[in-house]
């Protein structure tokens, strides 16, 4: 229905719908099939022209849709020193994490000052994000012989940015998940649980989410009464919605991961990576997935459900209320921290 594409594309209003549907559905097919291009000048001469192009199509319908879904058996692990593919692979998931109403935006405008608050905020928040993960990452695993320790530096550098785009929702790898550092599988942790931007094909918290709350919390170290954001107030409304997203994701992981150290044998920090990476409809897992029992598998399964739905069906619950209470409660003053 038209109230399901409003919300999937975060829009405020249904004028338009079609018309924006159009654009995605043109600008998919058209980003996809770009990059299928560039990764068969690599697939087609390795797996010949058939198997090349099918593969070539494949992950650039994956990558851009952050699904991370691989139908070459290792991920990209065996394409790691390849620029080319690298490349492609994050510039698909970047594009379809960034949503569509951005990426339009992007199209239309072209610089970066006359952009909406709202596309200033997911290019700002994204890049903030690329940038640090990737530092933290390589710090954290360059010396690390079973992920980035015997590559040369140029590859532990790609590396380490293709793993920070990665983990904010598509789910491929090219270095062993099950390897790394409790320090580095937490970083991801973070990434995977803030996710992609709203409007876009990936999951999580979303970056917005999470760059409104980092603002308001600054505007309250600082005194301030209202955040700001690119010179525009934020507004209360937008602020509760965002805390609400934070406070259900997190309970929904903890309880999770709680349930599991009962019934599971594996690491709490294992535990905790499956979970957010399900909450976050990422697919990165630590290799424990196989051996949970039943009961774990099945809350991951519906940790992934609800990662994807819990969020939109919070949207709704909170668009909808076209009827607010007219009651006026007094203030109350309660202590905090």
């Amino acid at each position: 229905s038209r109230q399901i594409l409003k919300e999937q594309l975060n829009l405020d209003t249904f004028s338009g719908i079609i018309r924006l549907l159009k654009y995605v559905i043109a600008f998919t097919f058209s980003v996809e099939g770009i990059g299928a291009l560039f990764l068969a000048t690599r697939f087609v001469p390795r797996f010949g022209w058939l198997k090349g192009i099918w593969y070539s199509i494949f992950q650039a319908i994956s990558a851009f849709c952050n699904a991370g879904f691989d139908n070459l058996g290792d991920s990209i692990y065996p394409w790691r020193e390849d620029p080319v593919v690298n490349i492609t692979i994050m510039a698909l998931v970047v594009i379809g994490g960034l949503g569509f109403l951005v990426t339009k935006e992007i199209l239309q405008k072209r610089k970066f000052k006359i952009l909406s608050v709202h596309g200033k905020l997911v290019l700002t928040i994204t890049g903030i994000l690329i940038f640090f993960g990737a530092l933290f990452f390589f710090i954290l695993e360059y010396s690390n012989p079973e992920t980035l320790g015997n590559e040369s530096f140029g590859v532990q550098v790609g590396q380490s940015f293709f793993q920070s785009v990665i983990a904010r929702t598509a789910g491929f790898y090219s270095v062993p998940i099950g390897s790394l550092r409790d320090s580095s599988a937490f970083l991801l942790i973070i990434l995977m649980f803030i996710g992609g931007s709203p409007g876009s094909t990936a999951g999580g918290l979303k970056t917005t989410t999470f760059g409104v709350l980092i603002l308001s919390t600054i505007s309250t170290i600082k005194g301030e009464k209202d955040p700001v954001a690119f010179n525009k107030q934020i507004g209360s409304g937008t602020i509760r919605k965002a805390l609400a997203l934070v406070v259900v994701g997190l309970l929904l992981v903890i309880s999770v991961s709680f349930l599991l150290t009962i019934t599971e044998k594996a690491s709490f920090i294992d535990l905790v990576f499956e979970t957010v990476s399900a909450y976050g409809t990422v697919g990165l897992s630590k290799g424990i997935s196989p051996d949970l029992t039943t009961f774990g598998k099945l809350m991951i399964t519906l940790t992934m459900y609800a990662g994807r739905v819990g969020p939109l069906t919070l949207g709704f619950a909170i668009s909808n209320r076209t009827n607010p209470s007219k009651l006026h409660y007094p203030e109350a003053n309660i202590a905090i921290g």
